[in-house]
């Protein structure tokens, strides 16, 4: 039964108003915790005593225990199974103000500035530029200026724009005609970057964590002329992977969220971090200062929402009035 297949199908199909990548995510979360074999995953006591323990908060991170606690709760509502003290556990972690905006030592172990990821990507930069690729005339490249030039094209989503999560794996590359072309289901349940011309072009995200609330997502470019001669670049070398996946992994197969982690690992490697889309997400919002302002404004929420019996979300969705 433990086996990555039959719990993404088992998702699928007892849980389809999840997103697909959610449900992969989750799959992967059950097939981790089965092979640690720490607890059982269908006692409740076994698994919350486990995620009680020194040994879980020491190893993983608040998040990282949160999207456990919901992989095993959907995985036990599938096996007609009521763990009211996990969905009981699961809000007190998403309301626990203690450490929640304080570095885990992953993060103290892994933290830089974003003025030092901009420094490494502006030098991988100049060494692609070195390569003279961007001369008339030249209509190919080798496999190993190709892959660094794909690796640039991974970062500069990362650096030159809001970060989002592994999502850039998912990415189908197609002509603005073909998105026309294509039918609402289409559009609302895949990830595609549409290729208009040489000044436009834009994301189309149907398949992403809150997608289901938030609707298909279409983030331009026309604004970031970087990251739009990159992208011309990129697409100049590659135009045979129009109607496939838009980034490849070294035998040409289709990307893989995971592979994201490890291209960005090895293109900072020069920092001697570990640095992820995770640590990257951090770091920008930790940095920018509309984001710093507004925590400041949510700390403030929460204490009047805690002396008021309920949290901040609650305050906004039912009692804030205009």
């Amino acid at each position: 039964m433990y086996q990555y297949d039959v719990i993404y199908n088992l998702f699928r199909q007892y849980k389809p108003d999840i997103k697909k990548s959610s449900v992969e995510v989750y799959a992967r979360s059950i097939i981790k915790m089965k092979q640690l074999n720490k607890f059982d995953l269908l006692d409740e006591d076994d698994i919350l005593n486990y995620f009680d323990s020194d040994e879980a908060r020491e190893k993983f991170t608040l998040s990282y225990i949160k999207n456990n606690l919901v992989s095993l709760n959907l995985f036990n509502q599938i096996q007609n199974k009521s763990f009211k003290k996990i969905k009981s556990r699961m809000v007190e972690m998403m309301y626990a103000k203690t450490d929640e905006n304080s570095k885990s030592r992953r993060d103290l172990d892994n933290w830089i500035t974003k003025t030092e990821l901009i420094e490494v990507y502006n030098r991988k930069l100049h060494e692609l530029r070195q390569k003279n690729i961007t001369k008339r005339g030249i209509t190919s490249i080798d496999d190993k200026t190709n892959r660094l030039l794909q690796e640039i094209l991974i970062a500069s989503f990362y650096i030159l724009i809001p970060p989002r999560r592994n999502i850039y794996a998912t990415l189908i590359l197609i002509t603005n005609k073909t998105y026309n072309n294509l039918t609402e289901d289409q559009i609302k349940n895949n990830n595609y970057f549409v290729y208009v011309n040489r000044s436009k072009k834009f994301m189309s995200l149907g398949d992403w964590k809150n997608s289901n609330k938030s609707g298909t997502q279409i983030i331009k470019f026309e604004n970031n002329k970087k990251l739009n001669q990159i992208i011309n670049l990129f697409y100049k070398f590659n135009k045979n992977r129009i109607n496939g996946h838009m980034l490849k992994n070294s035998r040409g197969g289709d990307m893989t969220t995971n592979l994201i982690t490890k291209i960005l690992n090895n293109f900072f490697a020069e920092t001697g971090k570990k640095i992820s889309s995770t640590i990257i997400r951090k770091i920008y919002i930790s940095e920018n200062p509309v984001a710093k302002e507004l925590n400041k404004v949510m700390k403030k929420a929460d204490i009047i929402a805690q002396k008021m019996g309920h949290t901040s979300s609650t305050s906004q969705k039912y009692y804030y009035k205009k």
